[in-house]
């Protein structure tokens, strides 16, 4: 994928993906978020109260980074989720493929400061049962796993 391609993209996804425009509107205002694409487009998003922007880039001052594959931008485009916990969903999903990896980038004191532990108690119980529903999900496609692996093993009777 080319580095053009990557920018309208990831400016279509964060642009008009209602999701992610539900999430920033439950940030502190002037929240700044790094993207890192295949470890070499730079780009971020920022939120001024009204609208979400992104802009190719590196930003100094971020708040949090988002590094994730052109693989894992694609699926999320080509199937946009609809609601915060379907975004969240999904990016739990594509961490569990280590395809999306988060950074908080400020010190812990401007958590508290910035107000972004109120938006997390804020978005949870939006989010906590589609979180749990995929964790679950994975977790019996891991205990299946071990299972097999145990089952070539064992002794045959």
């Amino acid at each position: 994928m080319t580095d053009m391609e990557i920018f309208r993209q990831a400016r279509a996804f964060f642009e008009e993906s209602n999701a992610v425009d539900q999430v920033f509107k439950r940030l502190p205002k002037d929240t700044k978020l790094s993207l890192v694409l295949d470890g070499r487009f730079h780009g971020y998003v920022v939120h001024d109260g009204s609208t979400t922007k992104f802009l190719e880039g590196a930003v100094k001052g971020a708040d949090f980074e988002l590094q994730m594959s052109s693989e894992a931008l694609r699926r999320m485009s080509s199937n946009p989720p609809g609601s915060l916990g379907d975004l969240f969903k999904e990016f739990f999903s594509q961490g569990l493929r280590r395809d999306v990896r988060w950074k908080i980038l400020i010190p812990p004191k401007s958590l508290l400061d910035r107000g972004y532990l109120q938006s997390l108690k804020d978005l949870a119980p939006l989010i906590q049962g589609e979180v749990a529903m995929t964790a679950m999900l994975h977790a019996g496609k891991a205990l299946a796993a071990i299972e097999e692996i145990k089952s070539k093993f064992r002794p045959k009777s």
